[in-house]
């Protein structure tokens, strides 16, 4: 069969594999039918320039005519933004709902948000970064005009805090449809918060990122019942008490950031416990060298994991408490979590094989803490055959890593069901205080045949260079192998001869 018999919907399809370099430098060169499909069709919709160069976007802005408009989502450099109003191309994309512009505005702000709202007249959602507050005050002035569902704002530098959390509070108020809202500004403070909640009731998603004037005054006059599904709390001042008034009123809750907040402690942790029993995502990132805040109990995870056993991402890193009983108390009840990252001095081997037996879901593991056994690697290998990514800081004895004549050793997977899985689809392993041989090497590439990165300490093997090509040829996919800071490549051993 001819391939130019098929019809546009399945070349679509096909052509979504590729990425929008390979649509406009190789497919729309190949015959008309090819270019009429790559260049015009729903492949557009989302266009990210983010990662272009500058001769990358030039080919793209040469056929901004005829993409323009299917683009609904943009993602692009603040400079390149600027060459579009420059020769007048901001009006071949008359469909732009969500823009994002990554960089700071190059000056000129409130022209080119004027320009912005002139040229997208369908915007309803838009990401910026802004240099000084003095700039976002007259960006926010031509914003006003717009109803928007997603805002997201980062403010570097302050100046007169009045008037930008004047000119906030105006732009909130004629806001009627917010559903997303992200500040990241130090001069935002708790007043301009608290009337943001108050009026914007439809509001899901709130990001106080690096809001260090905000404290827990701002969430005291919460409406209950709170639409709020998701929080990021990072770098706040918010305290037990203001964690206890989201936890009350937001019901449905999924979704709770609290890193680097000093003030908090395992009693708000006791409040999450209690009232958000939908939680999925919980990140708790302490400050380093620093004796107060959030400990983690072992009584304190084992209210966490009664009362929010629908956790599926869990993050606690330097938590001083944080061990493996606790960790026991937490998994027995969590027993959906995919993603997992602990960072703990006091956690050791028997908090990682409880996560093994208990965790059966998982897809990420990240672990920093004391040093653990082969024996519970392999145990966590062998019965976890959803993973795909590993990380573990410390192992003992991993030259003896003996994957497949333990496979008979399964504990928590059935025989019938271990007769057909006989592969773990592990993608990338990182052991980063460990060394590793020829032959557990060996081993992971023969039981994990998809992965395509594996990282250890030991550089033993460094100037075996046929050892290594021959781990390179025992996994089709296995593209790196990180070995103390030096880095082999397949390309270098396998594609070095012809």
């Amino acid at each position: 069969m001819n391939v130019n018999h098929l019809p546009p919907e399945v070349l679509t399809n096909i052509f979504s594999c590729l990425t929008k370099l390979d649509l406009l430098r190789n497919t729309s060169q190949v015959c008309s039918y090819w270019n009429g499909v790559a260049l015009c069709s729903d492949l557009w919709i989302i266009l990210n320039l983010i990662k272009f160069s500058d001769e990358d976007f030039d080919l793209c802005f040469q056929h901004f005519s005829r993409i323009g408009q299917f683009v609904q989502n943009l993602l692009i450099k603040s400079d390149h933004l600027m060459k579009l109003f420059s020769n007048g191309i901001n009006y071949d994309l008359p469909n732009i709902a969500n823009l994002q512009i990554i960089n700071y505005l190059p000056g000129n702000e409130r022209d080119v948000c004027l320009n912005i709202v002139n040229s997208y007249p369908k915007l309803t959602s838009i990401r910026l970064r802004i240099f000084r507050s003095a700039d976002f005050v007259g960006c926010i002035t031509v914003f006003n005009r717009v109803q928007f569902r997603d805002f997201d704002i980062s403010i570097s530098k302050g100046a007169n805090e009045t008037i930008l959390n004047q000119c906030l509070d105006q732009f909130i108020s004629k806001q009627r449809d917010l559903r997303s809202l992200s500040i990241q500004s130090s001069d935002v403070q708790n007043q301009t918060i608290c009337k943001t909640l108050r009026h914007a009731t439809q509001l899901n998603d709130l990001v106080l990122s690096n809001c260090t004037g905000i404290d827990s005054q701002s969430f005291d006059g919460l409406i209950n019942p709170c639409h709020l599904t998701s929080i990021d709390l990072t770098s706040t001042n918010v305290d037990d008490d203001g964690i206890n008034n989201i936890a009350s009123t937001a019901k449905n809750l999924k979704t709770l950031h609290i890193l680097f907040c000093p003030k908090l402690s395992d009693v708000g942790v006791k409040y999450i416990a209690e009232h958000c029993t939908r939680l999925e995502n919980l990140q708790i990132y302490n400050i380093p060298a620093v004796g107060s805040g959030i400990q983690l109990y072992p009584e304190t995870l084992k209210a966490l994991g009664s009362g929010c056993s629908q956790l599926k991402h869990l993050c606690m890193v330097n938590c001083p408490k944080l061990d493996d009983t606790g960790i026991r108390n937490l998994v027995e009840h969590c027993t959906d979590l995919k993603f997992l990252e602990i960072q703990s001095e006091c956690f050791s081997n028997d908090g990682l094989l409880a996560v093994s037996e208990y965790s059966k879901c998982l897809f990420h593991i990240d672990i920093i803490g004391l040093d653990f056994d082969v024996t519970t690697i392999e145990h966590l290998l062998l019965n976890h055959r959803h993973l795909r990514f590993v990380s573990i800081n410390r192992c003992e004895n991993l030259e003896k890593l003996n994957l497949i004549k333990n496979q008979q050793l399964l504990c928590f997977v059935e025989k019938r069901r271990s007769l057909i899985e006989k592969h773990s689809h592990v993608k990338k392993i990182e052991f980063l205080n460990s060394d590793m041989n020829e032959s557990s090497l060996e081993q992971l590439v023969t039981f994990c045949p998809d992965l395509r990165s594996i990282s250890c300490s030991g550089n033993e093997m460094l100037d075996q260079k046929e050892e290594i090509e021959n781990i390179f040829r025992k996994s089709r996919f296995l593209k790196k192998i990180n070995m103390g800071g030096q880095v082999c490549q397949r390309k270098d051993f396998i594609y070095r001869r012809k």
